[in-house]
């Protein structure tokens, strides 16, 4: 009997896990104008800018190549006299299983990188024909950008071979020629192209303190204004590119066993059963992102009074909060799958015996199951990040590919 078990598992290129803030929120802003005297110029000029990115990227290149023989049989008997011959070659068994996982990046940014923690701008008391000016901005970017791509190529041949016997030429007595069972079995699976994303989800909206604008109490003829520019900007943009080739050869072969011109006694002829079990899984790019309570507070409290005749109060305030998210999955596959179930071809010629020898030729049964299935491009947008897969596995934020393998294993039921 030949028994071959092959396995080969790839896991490889997973992307880095941020977890946290990425930078400091700003530190609260006070601005004063005040108390200045007439035909006075003062202006104050203010920008605080907070940045955070995160930029992550896999590329994965996989090549499997894999060529499985088992043999048995091939065996003779010939030209014997007396007695019974007897021809027997053992099952051939060929088990062979490809695991490919590749390219996850996970990123989770808190706090939506920074919010302002307010800001408190006041012109107040200034005297007649002033010219006081206040220009306030803050921005608030979040970025993340995470890429994929895979090139995976899994190509298999498998031949399990039985039989091939021959008892030929025999004098007296019994020939029997068997061969056993051909069994093959094989397994390839691929999982690649993970990007989650969080941004947020710290359970407050609003953050920050929001901004308060007041000119109060300033001489006549003076000319006072604040302009403020509130931006706030979280955006996550997820990109995979698969390309999986799948090439499956199986053949399962047992018989082609010879028993001729014999003479005398029973001739029989038996070939095993040829059972192919293919199964060839491919699920790739899965992209999930949430955005979850990432409004910062973008209260503004104005207030103009108690200002002298003749003077000029303006506040203007520009605010802008927004929310993106960009998802794109391009998966090429190919799954080629050539299996040959093989049994038989037996043959008993021109035997000889008594009028109870008739000759005996079995073929075993031949059956062939094959399984292919691709799934893949899921883009989710949302608060949370569970992406329902096959099988009802959940993908959650807290994404463990081997976790998550062991899962689709199990559904696969390799």
């Amino acid at each position: 009997m030949t028994n071959l078990k092959l396995k080969i598992v790839t896991a490889i290129t997973t992307g880095t896990v941020l977890v946290g803030s990425v930078a400091p929120a700003f530190a609260a802003t006070n601005i004063e104008i005040s108390g200045n005297g007439r035909d006075s110029d003062s202006a104050a000029v203010v920008t605080n800018q907070n940045v955070s990115s995160v930029a992550q990227s896999n590329v994965a290149n996989i090549s499997n190549n894999t060529t499985v023989n088992s043999d048995t049989g091939h065996n003779k008997a010939s030209d014997n006299i007396g007695g019974d011959v007897h021809v027997k070659s053992g099952a051939a068994t060929t088990d062979v299983t490809v695991n490919n996982s590749a390219n996850s990046n996970v990123a989770n940014v808190a706090n939506c990188g920074a919010c302002g923690n307010g800001a408190d701008v006041l012109i107040s008391g200034n005297g007649r024909n002033s010219d006081n000016n206040v220009a306030l901005t803050q921005v608030n970017v979040t970025g993340v950008i995470q890429s994929n791509v895979a090139n995976v190529s899994n190509n298999t041949t498998v031949n399990s071979n039985t039989g091939h016997n021959k008892a030929n030429d025999n004098l007296g007595g019994d020939v029997n020629v068997t061969s056993g069972a051909a069994d093959s079995s094989v397994n390839v699976g691929t999982a690649v192209n993970s990007n989650t994303a969080q941004i947020g989800g710290m359970g407050l909206v609003g953050m920050g303190s929001g901004v308060s604008a007041r000119i109060l109490g300033n001489g006549r003829n003076s000319d006072n204004t604040i302009v403020l520019g509130l931006v706030n900007s979280a955006s996550v943009a997820q990109s995979n590119v698969a390309n999986v080739s799948n090439n499956t050869t199986v053949n399962s072969d047992t018989g082609f066993n010879r028993a001729n011109d014999n003479l005398g006694g029973v001739v029989a002829v038996e070939s095993g059963k040829a059972n192919s079990d293919i199964n060839v899984d491919t699920m790739a790019n899965f992209n999930a992102a949430a955005l979850a309570a990432c409004g910062c507070d973008m209260t503004v409290t104005a207030k103009i009074a108690n200002n002298l005749r003749d003077s000029d109060n303006t506040i203007g305030a520009s605010l802008s909060n927004a929310e993106a998210a960009f998802q794109t999955s391009v998966l090429n596959g190919a799954n080629n799958t050539l299996n040959n179930s093989n049994t038989g071809h037996n043959k008993a010629n021109d035997n000889g015996g008594s009028d109870l020898s008739d000759p005996h030729v079995t073929a075993g049964p031949a059956s062939s199951t094959v399984n292919v299935g691709t799934s893949g491009n899921t883009n989710t947008v949302g608060t949370g990040l569970t992406l329902p897969m096959p099988g009802n596995t959940q993908l959650n934020f807290a994404f463990n590919w081997n976790q998550f393998f062991a899962s689709w294993m199990g559904w696969m039921s390799i």
